[in-house]
């Protein structure tokens, strides 16, 4: 949480993906760990801003679980709604996306499950679906396929977001960009990063900031990689991280 931070002060993460993250944090931890981490913030000195942007999403928690049921049931659709207009490559169990799949879906499922305690008629019967069909899928995975079946899929989806980047589709070049340059599920790469990082800059990211810094981190051997890449058209292989 507090890494987002600092590399939203270097330039290498935008503001709202900070607080994408915070949001996660304020509806994850218990308040006592939450309340820790403030105090230790504050012991810090000179963090302000971060501990403002902290109680902002507290305040932001506590806002959305004072609504009804309806108001809340209507929040989680909206959510999900957003959710599932990204596109499958990133959706299918590369949760990464920005880390906002993995944030907003557990978000999404408290605050349905409040809007079911609340009394919510189809909050109640989504909730129950949403819960018996993640530990049928949990069972089944585990059961029949194994870890290292799921490991498979990880990387068919990850190779598959490759491609469809290499195709000059610019969410999968900007996801590629933030996955290797932070290490998210794959081993972090500054070359392959700013590889898609340029080429996600060129189709019209705003993310001119982001590339710089990493350029700033290349070795001789990553600029003579990148080279060669270009000069190829084969672009980068993405490794898990295990």
């Amino acid at each position: 949480m507090f890494l987002d931070w600092k590399y939203y002060r270097e330039g290498r993460e935008s503001i709202r993906f900070v607080k994408n993250g915070l949001r996660y944090f304020a509806f994850r931890w218990e308040q006592k760990i939450v309340q820790k981490n403030l105090k230790y913030f504050e012991q810090m000195g000179g963090q302000q801003d971060f501990i403002k942007l902290i109680k902002n999403e507290l305040a932001w928690r506590k806002k959305v679980e004072a609504l009804d049921g309806v108001s809340l049931n209507k929040l989680v659709q909206k959510m999900r709604h957003e959710l599932i207009t990204i596109p499958r490559e990133f959706t299918f169990l590369v949760t990464g996306w920005g880390s906002r799949l993995l944030h907003d879906d557990y978000i999404a499922r408290k605050l349905l499950e409040l809007a079911a305690k609340k009394g919510h008629k189809k909050a109640k019967v989504l909730d129950y679906l949403s819960r018996e069909r993640r530990y049928a899928t949990m069972d089944i995975q585990m059961k029949t396929r194994g870890l290292a079946h799921i490991e498979d899929l990880k990387q068919e989806a990850l190779n598959q977001t490759s491609e469809i980047a290499d195709r000059d589709y610019l969410p999968a070049q900007f996801d590629l960009f933030h996955r290797l340059s932070n290490g998210w599920q794959v081993k972090q790469d500054y070359a392959a990063a700013y590889y898609w990082g340029k080429r996600a800059l060129k189709n019209g990211a705003k993310i001119k900031i982001n590339v710089s810094a990493i350029a700033e981190r290349l070795s001789t051997e990553d600029k003579k990689l990148i080279r060669q890449w270009n000069k190829s058209k084969v672009f980068p292989t993405l490794q898990l991280k295990y």
